[in-house]
């Protein structure tokens, strides 16, 4: 009896293919401690659905509020827009200043690509949280810090369990 070989998930028809090409390496080669993971960032469901959800219980709160009518039309027209951009930026990842890759680099580094092409170069801090369903990342630049929300539906399963192992051993918390 023959062997059946499956395809890995990212080989499907219609699922993005992930690159774990070592930057600056081959893909046959594997570095040792120096190996770089690139990790391409995909339109989110999970996340324009929970951000519908945050908008939509302000509109409810605004609703129910005691607030001038001209004060409720104003908040209603502000949320629509905080709606927009952030569905824009990160549920559907476009607009310059959207993350759309992660390159993970040596022990607690990792750098950004945005959607206008910028790298930037941050550190993971040790309070970064790992969830099956979702990864909290505090990330430190120089001077600043921020938080990335990673879901699921954002990578393939390959990529969130490689980058999900590496954050919970301790390898990419800086």
């Amino acid at each position: 009896m023959a062997a059946v070989r499956l395809p890995l998930s990212s080989q499907l028809p219609g699922r993005p293919k992930i690159d774990l090409t070592p930057v600056g390496g081959s893909p046959g080669r594997r570095s040792g401690l120096g190996a770089q993971l690139f990790l391409r960032l995909h339109p989110s469901r999970s996340a324009a659905a929970a951000l519908i959800l945050i908008h939509g219980l302000a509109v409810a709160a605004i609703a129910v509020s005691q607030f001038a009518l001209a004060a409720r039309i104003l908040l209603l027209v502000l949320l629509a827009f905080s709606m927009a951009r952030e569905l824009w930026l990160h549920a559907l990842r476009l607009g310059p200043g959207a993350v759309v890759a992660l390159s993970l680099r040596g022990e607690g580094e990792l750098e950004l690509e945005y959607g206008d092409g910028r790298r930037i170069a941050t550190r993971v801090d040790p309070s970064s949280t790992v969830w099956h369903w979702l990864m909290a990342l505090r990330l430190r630049q120089e001077r600043r810090s921020r938080s990335l929300f990673l879901l699921p539906d954002m990578l393939d399963d390959e990529s969130w369990r490689r980058l999900s192992v590496q954050l919970r051993v301790g390898k990419l918390k800086g």
